[in-house]
This record gives C-alpha cells, structure tokens and sequence, in this order.
C-alpha cells in the first residue's frame, strides 16, 4: 500500500530528536536525494528591508542601500555547499532535481517497491494523460465539490502538488480540516518527504526534460489549470463572498474562505525547506497573481468605467430614474467590491510569497519570481509599474546564477517598449535606468555568460530613442561590434549572434545621429548626382565606426599591428552588411569619383581621423560629423568596410544580395583599382579580395566577362610591383596568392597567359639579379648579403614560388645552374653573416616545386601512353634533379655548427630538411609507380641518383628533431628523456619567436616526414624507437603519429561512410577494402605541401591517377585526422618527352 501520511501531532519533540539522531548515517543519503536547504533565503536582512519598504515610496536613500545589500548577497547560499550538490554530474544546482536521482541500491530498490503500490491522485492522472483535456470543465467540476466538502477538496489540492514533486505521502482529511496546523501538517510531510531519499519531480521534469518525463503533458495541463482557477473559481462565487459589516450591518464584499485556505496551505508551503515544494507553491500563487492582475484592469475597464460613465449620463438628465441609477450604484458598489478583494489577493500573494521568494537559494524560483513580476507589470502597470518592483529587477541583474540575469534582461525589454515595438518614456523607467543603466552595460560589456550579454545588448537597444544613454556609453557598447574571434554572419553560434544584437544597437545610433546631422546641414538634396541623406548617413556611419574602433583598441595594453586591425574592422562590417549594404554604391562613389569627398568635407569641417587614439582623446570621439575619405586613413577605413560589406551582403544571403552586390562591385572594379592607392597593403587586400568574391557566372550576369583579362593585367601589374614576404603574416602574400588562384579557376586562355608572360618576365630578372648581385666579382656582396637575400625572395623566388602553385614552373639550364651556384651552394658560407629575418624569409619550396613539376609532368605522360609502351626517360631531367638532391645533400654537410646561431642554425636546417624530404618522397612515390616495362626509368633513376640522403644526414634529421622536441613541451617542469649522446642542454632552449608558436605542429609535420623515410627504407630504421622515447609528453595527436592512427577514420567518420554506401556491396569486399587502404597507407603516408601544385578543377579519375605523388605539407594550419590525397594537378600543353629541356 502506499504510505499515508497519519496525523502524528502526539509526537513530542523528543521522540522527533531522538528519530534524527538515530538517522545521522543516512541523512547524506537525504540530502543528496532530497535538496533541502537549511535557508530559504539568500539574505534574511534584505528580507526584512525589502518587505518593510514595499509600499514606500522610493528615495534615494532606501534605493541604493537595498541595491548594495543585494550585490553584497551570495546566491549560492548555504546549500551550494552541502553534499548535495556532489549528487549530479551538471553544474547548476537547480537541475539536479530534473531527474531520477539514484541512491544507494537499497534506497533503490526501497523506492522502486514504494512506486510499484503507489497510486496517483486522480487529478494528476487526468492532467498526465493528455493534452487535449478540458481544463475548464476539469475545474468547474472540482470547484463545485468545496462547498459540499471543504477538506476533501484541500486534501486534493495538497496531493497533487505532492504527486508533482514526486512524493509518495499524503494527507488525509483531518490533516487539512484546520488551517491553524498547516505548518505543523506541512513540516511533517516534509519529513517524511526526506525519508523516500528518491524522487522525481514530475512537474519540472515534463516541463525541461519532456521526452524523458513520465508524465509529458503534466506542466502545460498544470500551468492552464492554475491559470484558470481562480476564473472558475469566480464564476462559482469563491474568490469573494457578501457579508454584513460587524459595526454598521452593512453588506460589504470580502475575501472568499477558498482564497483564504488556499493563501494558508500555498504560503506553507512555501516557506518549506524542500526546494520542489517551494518551487510548485510559488509557481501556483504566481499563477493565480496573473490572471488576478489581468482581471483587476478587465474590472475597471470593461466594467467599471463604462457603469460610472452610463450612472454619470442618467444623473445628468432632466428626469432620472431613481430605480436604474440605484441599480447602477449597486452594481458599481459590487464591482468595486471584487476589484477590493482582488487587490487584497495581489497584495497577500506579494507579501506572503514573492518578497521572499525573489531571493530564493533556488535560482528556477528566483527566475520564476522575475518573470511573473514582468507579467503582473504588463497586465496591471497601475499597481506594479512602480520602482517599489523594478528594484528586484535592478537587484538581480546582480544575482550570480546565469540564468536569472537572463530571466531579468528577458522582461526589461517588454516594460519599455510598446506592441509596436515603440519605446515609451516615463519617470519610473527613466528612474529605473538612472539606477541601474551602469550594471546593464556593464552585463553587456563583460557577462561571463554570452546569452546573456546579448539580451542586455536589447536592452540598451531599446532604450537608444530615449536619449537615456550619454555618447561615451553608447561608444562603449558600439565598440563591442569589434570582436578577436573569427566569427561568421551566418552561423548561429553565441557570439554571432551576439555581434548581430551589437549591429543593430549600432544601427540604431546612427539613425539617431543621422537625423541630427542631416537637420544641422545645408546640404541640397543631390551632391554629385548622390542622394544627400545616404551620403551624410554613410558619413555618420563610418565616423560612428571609427570612433567606435578607437575606444575598442584602448582595452589593449599592447599596440595592435595592421593585420589585426584589418580584421577587427572587416569583421564588424560584414555584421552590419545586412543593415548598410544598400550603401555600397554611395561607398564606391565616393572613394572613385574625385573632388567629391573634400567637398563635403569643407561642408561639415569634418576632420582627419588617427588611427592611433589614447584615452586622453576621449572627448574627440564623440564627434559625430560625416567622415569622407579625405585622406590615406580614412580611405583605408572605406575601403575596408567596402569588402566587409560586400563579403557580410554575400554570406547573409548567397543569391538575392550577392546579384546586387555583384552589379555594384563588378562594373566599379577597375576604377578602384586604377583609382586608389594600392601601394597601401591595407588598401589592396581589401581590393583584391572582392576581386576573389565573384564567380565566373556573377561576371557574365552583369556582362562583363570580357574585361577580366583587364582586370587581371591590373592585378598582376600590382602584383610584379609588390614585394612579397612568404610568410603567413604577409597579407600580401595571401591576398595575391587567393586572387590568382581564383582566377585560374576561369579557365581562360588570356588569364593563363598573362600568367605565364609574368613568369618569364620574373625568371628573366631573377638570371639577371643572381649575374649581378650574386656574382663573386660584387665587392659589397659579404656587407650587403642579408639585403640581397631579402631582395632575392621578396622580389623574384617568392613570386615565382605563388605563381609556381598554379603555373608550372621550370628553369632551363643556365636559371637552375646559376641559382644552385652563386645562391644554393653559397649558403655555408654565408650563414654566419645571416640575420634572423633573413634566415625566417628563406625557403627552399621553389626547389621542390621544380622537381614535382617535372614528376608531375612525367607522369601524366606515362600514365596516358596506351598499352603500356615504354617512355624514355629524360636523362637531362634526371641529372638536375639529381643535382638538386645532391647540391642540398652537400649544403646540409658543410653548414658549420655554431654555438651563437643556434637558432639560425636550425632554421636553415629546417628549411633544408623539409625540402629534401619532399623531394626525396615525390622521387620514390613516383618510382614506386613506375610499371615493371618502363625499365629506362628504374635504370636512369638507379644511375643517376646513386643516394638520396648522405649517411652523415641521418644525425643532422635527428639534430633538427631534437630541437623541435624541445621547443614543443611548454611546462618547464617536464623534463624530457634523453639518450647518452644528446645534448642535455636541449631540455633549456629558449622560446623564441620563431613559427608563430606552433611548435607542436612543426614537430608533429617533421615526424610523419621522418617516418615516411623510414617507410621507404631511406633513414636509418633506430630512428624510430628514438622518435618514441618521449610520446607520453609530447601529446596525444604525436602520439598517434607514433603509433600510425593519425590517418585511421574516427568510428563517427567510419559509420558515415558505411551509411552512404549502405548495402550496395557485400561486407567481405568492404573489409577487403580497408585492409587495401591499410596496406597503401603502411607503404607510404599520404603527403601535401604548400609548394607542390594544385588540383582544383581536375577530374576524378585524374586525380585518382596522380595520388601519392605530392611532398608533404610544410605550411598546413593543422594535422587532420586522415589523409590529405590531394593529387598532382594536369598541366595542358606540355612538351613531348624528347622536347624537354628545362627542369
């Protein structure tokens, strides 16, 4: 049978001690099963201040000192630190009580046995089993048993709110027959509750946890029934009874004995020390606050206010009738009455339940208590729009729980602003924020919590046309528009969507400061054929912008470079795109046409603006007056809104907004090309990339196919122009690399062979440079070598190594026996007078590229020679690469250890390492492709590459190893494990600034090279038991590496694959498959580079042809989780094998 509650009212406080004291041992069961707090309240003193100040008026005085005592509050209360909270596995406290909680097996299988005899109250099977019940006749039913039977209805009403929490007790009807025992009732069946140790608190679980919840529909059914209880209650005449006054025998209308034994029970239980019981009283009498407040204003003007003025008309006429206006008065009288009675309830439920609850150890009923605060001031403002309530709100925007500041700032926006989305104005609410406006941002500026931050974002959003925020807040919340993070416009990631809210803040500034602007200038309506207002509002907008930035950049301690100030910049445009990309054209125009932008400017006596502003400048940002690119600045700014704009326009909505971007950019292209200065790396990126932003499709749509070639010679003009640093910072670099990529996707004979001219013009001036500032017979070659090295790379290899990624690349004889003569070979000689920027500019990746071009280029001819004939192999190809191999075989021997170049000495090591691996496996990837009939290759390759790595190399790989190994492990405080031989000085090597940081990823590329020499049987086989020694420090993705799983398919990519397959082919053959795969894998890594040519646009079965035959990825932002088969790329038009006379 279940366990019913008997009246236990003879037990002494003795027999009470005595029961707990002999459950001590169990009690951590209990509270780990049962969250029962020792304190209901966050705060007794604010307590009592907030209940002694309710119906005062609010001075400054009351204001600002219940303000402190709430921020000095600890939310987390006592019960954060009992064992309860060790109960659950997630964070907040609150949740715990969503699920089943186990306990130990025996509180288990005690519970188990209670649930198997326990049965529900009715009620609560009718609200659990569907959601299509009828709630109104449900409760009209149930109401209409009070009268005949009082207890039997409480005795209903108590159990199920019992049953939602989960408890298995009941009361009986003697135990609610008095109202003056309802605490006694409630304090037992408290402990009786804590004594189950189990439970499941159904009305929670159904509401947060529907699917996993017994009784689904149980919250949505409760929520309605609670709601309309005290209609029905009204209709049945129970919320309000007639009764003669005592002194005067009067009838008066007073609250009904319902209310009161309702008020009596929920207020009990509500001041309970188990949470659940809380959390269901509360919500009840928060329930019924709603529809009383929603009913006072129906009452008064639906009611009363037409009766007063219908009883105002009949008094008003010559001849009234005594018998209607006395009906009339009779019918106000009770209306009135009601609404008494009414207000009466609001207060009691105030008074008795919310003044303690709002400040509830449990944050769900502290979030509860806001949000239904924000409903009775939307139904009943006369009453509640008062700073007497806003000041909870205001108090818990300080609470330390997440979600109640997110409950708070949920509810603000919808007192301040109208159904049509109009702020209105009014003394409390303007009260409101002088109070707490600076807790507000401060939430939007700095919350821990990203969700939250964003609705404090609307917040001040709101409030913008009210003029409540001064100009250095309202820069301070535009400035968070600038965000480090990568974030995309149409990902639905937090701080996307946190930026979006800061866009709009941002857009509705300036409108707001447009409208002063445009007010304030005597502009005509067109300047320049250009609308006047979208040109001021395009000026205010970048203005805005950038004052914005400059209070951005002062949260830096450090200066911040070019780069990422680019990046801020852009970044924030495309997240304004969707407000201001109607404004690109007015952007486009004013940065082309000439004279235009002075104009305006002497108009507005608009100043330059620095791009380096301190804190002393404040006062200047706030100048809102029209920003026009006057100067280099300025037109850096436009310019780079211009491209955020356009790439933000295209991300947001990839069809509709990129065709009218396009019909903007495309056709203003060349002007802006031809017309800024593109001198200026932050004016020609920006350019560049919205040349890389339109398809080949978007130029025919605007009709412009044919200017393209222009297009390209404009680019590649700046681009010969330039020097290049390879480096990853080089935006230069990646600008030009990105745009010359994109345009080879075209296809176009044109574009292909401005390319190329350019190649040849670059090998032209390279021969010309290496004769005569490398040339032994330079007497300033020793003093001058680190500039002529710089030169050498900026000016001619590094172009030629971008160009070379898509564009073969090959130099004749005299090119490659000049460049390995006076530079290659020289390096030993000169390495000493190198300096570290020169020596992070060096790379060999040209020297790879020419080898794999050749490969490249062989092997699509052998491949696509029928019937396996013979192809002869080039002996003159054979022998320069031969030479290369040997001449950087010979380099890495004759480098000099040097103990004051340590780190340059490595470097260049490094640098040389990495290329000859590559080389090396290209070689062999390709010999292993070789079929068994084309013998004149094995034998050209067997005597004319007589070794591929000199014996004396296998140490200085190792050399190159170890220094990466140490440069990887960040903690001093792990120490790595060395052999006899090596140098324990490695273990102390200083971090330098070398690799951007990424240590980790340099060593993990260098390993998997060395094991690919391994693999092929051309670095010594110990190697690898030494590459092993440290694996438990260095790493999981190392040791991976270690143990050959880094190419292996995670099981999540795996059953994806088998998914797409599904049954098309018999398991036998799938398993036949992947030990295929293994094999090919354990024969060779899968390599990539950076330097090794593209394979964008290839067919499948091409690509297919040439896998395996690429070096390895030197600059690879990370290691994948499997391989990179990224194939050779087809070159067309290549010379027939016995026409090759270039390498």
């Amino acid at each position: 049978m279940p366990e019913v509650r008997r009246s236990a009212r003879i037990r002494t406080k003795s027999t009470q001690t005595t029961s707990d004291n002999e459950s001590d041992n169990e009690q951590d069961e209990v509270t780990r099963s049962i969250e029962a707090d020792a304190s209901t309240i966050l705060s007794d003193d604010s307590a009592e201040s907030s209940s002694d100040s309710e119906n005062d008026d609010v001075g400054d005085e009351d204001y600002l000192e219940l303000a402190s005592k709430s921020r000095k509050r600890k939310p987390t209360g006592s019960s954060a630190k009992k064992p309860s909270a060790k109960r659950s596995k997630k964070t907040p406290s609150n949740k715990s009580r969503n699920t089943n909680i186990p306990g130990n097996k025996k509180d288990q299988e005690l519970y188990l046995e209670i649930v198997k005899e326990f049965k529900p109250t009715d009620l609560l099977e009718i609200l659990a089993s569907s959601e299509d019940i009828s709630i109104d006749e449900l409760l009209r039913s149930w109401l209409e048993k009070y009268n005949d039977n009082r207890d039997a209805f409480l005795q209903e009403f108590i159990n199920l709110l019992l049953n939602c929490c989960g408890t298995v007790a009941r009361v009986e009807n003697h135990d609610v027959h008095s109202n003056e025992s309802s605490n006694e009732t409630i304090g037992e069946v408290q402990l009786m509750f804590q004594r189950q140790k189990i439970h499941e608190f159904h009305l929670l679980l159904s509401k947060e946890h529907k699917r996993k919840s017994k009784y689904k529909p149980l919250y949505n059914n409760f929520v309605e029934l609670m709601s309309k209880f005290l209609d029905v209650a009204g209709d049945l005449q129970l919320v309000s009874v007639e009764s003669t006054n005592e002194e005067d025998d009067s009838p008066e209308i007073t609250m009904g004995p319902l209310i009161l034994d309702l008020l009596t029970w929920l207020s009990a239980l509500s001041v309970s020390n188990i949470r659940c019981f809380r959390y269901i009283s509360s919500l009840t009498l928060y329930l019924f606050q709603d529809y009383l407040t929603e009913q006072a204003v129906n009452l008064d003007k639906k009611y009363l206010s037409k009766l007063t003025k219908q009883l105002a008309l009949e008094e008003k006429k010559k001849r009234p009738n005594k018998k209607t206006i006395g009906k009339l008065q009779s019918t106000i009288a009770e209306i009135q009455g009601n609404k008494s009675v009414i207000q009466s309830i609001i207060d009691n439920i105030v008074k008795l339940c919310f003044v303690h609850r709002f400040k509830d150890v449990d944050e769900s009923i502290r979030s509860e208590s806001m949000v239904h605060l924000g409903t009775w001031i939307k139904n009943f403002p006369e009453h509640f729009l008062k700073v007497t309530y806003l000041k909870y709100f205001g108090w818990l925007l300080s609470d330390s729980s997440s979600n109640v500041r997110l409950e708070v700032l949920k509810v603000l926006p919808g007192l301040i602003l109208t159904k049509r989305g109009c702020a209105v104005d009014n003394s409390v609410i303007r009260q409101f924020f002088e109070r707490f406006k600076k807790r507000i941002l401060e939430i939007a500026k700095k919350d821990i919590n990203v969700e939250v931050r964003i609705h404090a974002v609307t917040i001040v959003l709101a409030v913008v046309p009210l003029g409540y925020l001064d100009d250095p807040e309202i820069l301070s919340i535009s400035s968070l528009i600038f965000d480090d993070a990568d974030l995309k416009v149409a990902s639905a990631s937090k701080g996307s969507r946190f930026l979006a809210a800061v866009a709009k803040f941002f857009t509705e500034v300036v409108s707001e400061k447009c409208e002063e602007s445009i007010t304030d200038s005597d502009l005509p309506d067109t300047v320049s054929e250009m609308n006047s207002s979208s040109i001021v509002k395009v000026g205010v907008f970048l203005r805005l912008l950038n004052n914005s930035f400059m209070v951005h950049l002062q949260s830096y301690t450090n200066p911040v470079n070019s780069q990422k100030r680019v990046h801020l910049i852009f970044q924030a445009a495309e997240f304004l795109s969707p407000y201001f990309s109607s404004h690109i054209e007015d952007i486009c125009q004013l940065l082309i046409k000439d004279g235009i932008s002075e104009e305006l400017s002497s108009r507005f006596n608009t100043e330059d603006i620095h791009m380096n502003t301190s804190s002393d400048d404040t006062n200047d940002l706030l100048d809102i007056t029209p920003l026009f690119p006057t100067d280099n600045n300025s037109t850096i700014l436009y310019v780079i809104v211009l491209n955020g704009l356009c790439q933000g326009g295209v991300d947001v909505n990839k069809v509709q907004l990129k065709s009218k971007v396009s019909d903007i950019i495309i056709p203003n292209l060349k002007k802006l090309l031809q017309t800024l200065p593109m001198h200026s790396t932050d004016i020609l990126a920006p350019i560049l990339n919205l040349c890389s932003l339109f398809s080949f499709e978007d130029w025919i749509h605007v009709g412009l196919e044919k200017s393209i070639p222009k297009i390209m010679e404009l680019i590649m003009k700046l681009f010969m122009e330039s020097t290049l640093d390879s480096s990853k910072n080089d935006m230069k670099f990646q600008v030009f690399t990105n745009v010359i990529e994109h345009f080879k996707r075209f296809e176009l004979k044109d574009i292909d062979e401005i390319c190329l001219n350019q190649m040849t013009h670059l090998k032209i001036q390279l021969s010309k440079y290496l004769q005569e500032k490398m040339n032994d017979n330079n007497d300033n070659l020793e003093d001058n070598i680190n500039e002529l090295i710089i030169t050498l790379y900026e000016s001619y290899i590094n172009k030629l190594n971008l160009l070379g990624k898509e564009y073969m690349l090959e130099f004749d004889d005299t090119l490659l026996n000049l460049f390995m003569s006076n530079y290659i070979s020289r390096i030993p000689f000169m390495f000493e007078r190198l300096g570290r920027e020169t020596i992070k500019e060096v790379n060999f990746n040209g020297l790879v590229l020419l080898v794999t071009w050749q490969l490249q280029k062989w092997n699509k001819i052998i491949e696509t020679t029928p019937n396996d004939s013979i192809v002869e192999a080039p002996m003159h190809t054979i022998k320069s690469i031969a030479m290369i191999i040997e001449t950087i075989n010979e380099v890495l021997l004759n480098l000099t250890h040097s103990e004051e170049n340590d780190t340059n000495e490595f470097l260049i090591k490094w640098s040389l390492s990495n290329a000859l691996i590559d080389i090396i496996v290209a070689l062999k990837i390709f010999e292993a492709k070789l079929s068994n009939s084309q013998t004149s290759w094995k034998n050209a390759l067997a005597s004319q590459i007589p070794y591929y790595l000199h014996p004396t190399n296998n140490d200085l790989f190792m050399d190159v190893f170890l220094h990466l190994e140490s440069l990887c492990v960040s903690d001093p405080s792990v120490q790595l494990t060395r052999l006899a031989q090596e140098d324990v000085n490695l273990n102390d090597l200083p971090k330098e600034d070398i690799f951007d940081g990424q240590y980790e990823r340099e060593l993990l590329l260098f390993t998997i090279k060395l094991k690919a020499l391994i693999k092929l049987d051309i670095l010594r086989g110990d190697i690898i038991s030494r590459i092993a020694l440290n694996v438990d420090k260095l790493g999981p993705l190392y040791s991976k590496i270690i143990d050959d799983t880094i190419f292996l398919p995670s099981k999540e990519e795996t059953l994806t694959q088998r998914r797409n397959k599904g049954n098309s082919e018999p398991l036998a053959n799938t398993k036949q498959s992947a030990n295929d795969t293994q094999d090919e894998n354990d024969a060779f890594d899968p390599i990539d580079s950076s330097s090794q040519p593209p394979s964008t646009g290839e067919q499948d079965s091409t690509r297919r042809q040439y896998e395996g035959l690429e070096p390895i990825e030197e600059q690879s932002q990370e290691i994948s989780a499997e391989p990179m088969n990224i194939p050779m790329k087809d070159v067309d038009g290549l010379p027939h094998a016995n026409e090759s006379s270039e390498i």
